[in-house]
């Protein structure tokens, strides 16, 4: 199990839990404290963050390595591992509440909310 994020080392840091003890694994390139994390294709994803790194996207794989960035950028929203990839429910800075599917290394809307929502989880 994978514990990262929180507000110490700026929210770049992750950490290995194995049921007893944790241990430090690699720093990532921005924060992704106030983002979301998911597996795609066997590997962490982290998307989002807080100000200037919410479009930005990672993905782990013993190192944090740069991912196809967000369209619209995210904050404070869910994602669940599908066959089909990662589904993220986004709220956008300008626009209504979107569901969005990343698989094979893209971001595809692939359905709108019927009301505005944010801060919710799945």
């Amino acid at each position: 199990m994978y514990i990262c994020f929180g507000s110490y080392d700026g929210g770049k840091r992750c950490e290995r839990f194995d049921g007893t003890t944790t241990t430090s694994v690699s720093t990532a390139r921005k924060s992704h404290r106030d983002g979301s994390m998911c597996v795609y294709d066997g590997r962490l994803l982290a998307v989002g963050g807080t100000n200037d790194d919410e479009f930005y996207s990672e993905m782990f794989s013993w190192e944090w390595n740069p991912a196809t960035a967000h369209p619209e950028g995210h904050r404070y929203a869910p994602c669940i591992s599908v066959d089909e990839g990662v589904l993220f429910f986004s709220r956008s800075s300008n626009a209504e509440s979107k569901v969005w599917l990343f698989s094979n290394f893209e971001w595809n809307v692939v359905g709108n909310f019927v009301k505005d929502a944010s801060y919710f989880t799945s």
